[in-house]
């Protein structure tokens, strides 16, 4: 057979490889380590292959297939690692060495035919004991595609000997083999299913670095938990049109930031930033979504919940604000915070119930701050004159949906 057309393979294998290289570069991960070995393997498989005949034939054979068998259980390992965390070292380990015994017992016996079919049977067994157990893990399509592609590739490895060996009409010999309808159809067999399947792992890769991207613009990198983005986008869910169910906001400010970064200085006012929203987040129900929306302001979905229930959980937060004890080079510092409150009626957006949040966090500012206040229990002419006031602060913008600077 035309050298290049059998170089062909390695070639694609080769670019395939520097493709999960990269990936792994951009998100260093054990799974795309592994495949990107697994593909290298296959590229030093094909081009052993065809350089082996310059060896002892028994001895060559046996390399060619020890290459093959290993790389087929590195790409099993890193494709079962993926989705279960389970190299599965041992099993594999085992198949690949009674899979080479076996191989090299018939070749050394010289039946070539049996030892054809040991080959592709036996990375056949090693690649099903490698991805075993994985389709309990499968929630996307590609993840389904994948599965899939394995599954054809385990057959096609156990049928597609005994049909050559039926279609050539004579014993499998050395010599035969080099024939064009056995070797051609095991290279676009092997280019077909590996092929497809590094395309589809791409795509399951690049998607969780798109997806880690995406979850990092909607983070706060200095507290971990939803900044204001990400906030407004997840909020969504519970202020659509369609959503009658009881909604609150709890708005949380801590008191006299400014003045605790002037004194113990940023460093200081990040860790009380990062201890409060340890403890704001911790006490957000399962369906609820905490965040942080300004340098020291914080903010908290609180769905199914009547303004009560959220009122209550506030003045468990404030409680928990208050205990809080920082050492400031042996001097103890401690922090107040205040919280408004306020539920959706109707159909309201975010912004309407953020809104009222802010003016129930300002009364409670103006009251003395460390308190918190509930919308409910605001009269008519407290929100106005608190209306006209919040309007003079115009050092808040607070409904611009920008990335929050530690501060």
């Amino acid at each position: 057979m035309d050298v290049y057309f059998q170089l062909l393979n390695p070639l694609v294998f080769l670019i395939f490889a520097v493709g999960f290289v990269a990936i792994h570069r951009t998100k260093p991960s054990q799974a795309v380590f592994l495949v990107a070995t697994a593909y290298l393997f296959a590229v030093s498989a094909f081009l052993f292959d065809i350089v082996h005949k310059s060896l002892p034939e028994f001895w060559g054979d046996i390399w060619v297939v020890i290459i093959y068998a290993v790389g087929t259980a590195v790409l099993a390992s890193g494709i079962q690692y993926h989705y279960t965390k389970d190299l599965r070292a041992k099993p594999l380990a085992l198949a690949t060495a009674l899979h080479v015994i076996v191989y090299a017992y018939w070749m050394y016996f010289g039946n070539f035919w049996m030892g054809s079919f040991s080959a592709n049977f036996g990375t056949a067994i090693i690649f099903a004991i490698g991805i075993y157990g994985i389709h309990k893990h499968l929630h996307g399509t590609l993840d389904k595609v994948l599965f899939g592609i394995c599954v054809i590739s385990i057959i096609q490895n156990i049928t597609r000997p005994t049909a050559i060996a039926l279609l050539a009409g004579e014993p499998l010999t050395t010599e035969n083999y080099s024939k064009e309808l056995f070797l051609i159809t095991l290279h676009l067999s092997i280019a077909v299913c590996a092929v497809s399947m590094a395309m589809t792992l791409l795509m399951i890769f690049s998607r969780e670095i798109f997806n880690d991207m995406r979850q990092t613009s909607f983070t706060d990198m200095l507290t971990r938990i939803r900044n204001r983005r990400g906030f407004e986008m997840d909020a969504e869910a519970f202020f659509g049109a369609e959503n009658d169910k009881p909604v609150c906001v709890i708005l949380a400010d801590i008191d006299h930031f400014k003045s605790i970064n002037d004194t113990y200085g940023h460093a200081f006012g990040d860790k009380i930033i990062m201890e409060f929203a340890e403890q704001f987040e911790s006490k957000k129900t399962a369906e609820g979504i905490a965040a942080r929306i300004g340098g020291e302001e914080f903010a908290m979905i609180v769905p199914d919940k009547t303004i009560h229930d959220a009122t209550r959980l506030a003045v468990e937060i404030r409680q928990l604000a208050s205990e809080m004890i920082f050492l400031y080079e042996g001097e103890s510092v401690s922090v107040t915070v205040s919280f408004g409150v306020a539920q959706r009626h109707g159909t309201e957006d975010l912004l309407a119930v953020l809104s009222r949040a802010d003016e129930a966090l300002y009364v409670s500012k103006m009251n003395g701050r460390d308190k918190v206040t509930s919308e409910m229990s605001l009269s008519v002419e407290t929100l106005k004159g608190v209306k006209g006031m919040l309007e003079r602060r115009n050092n808040r913008d607070r409904f611009k949906s920008t990335e929050i600077k530690p501060v």
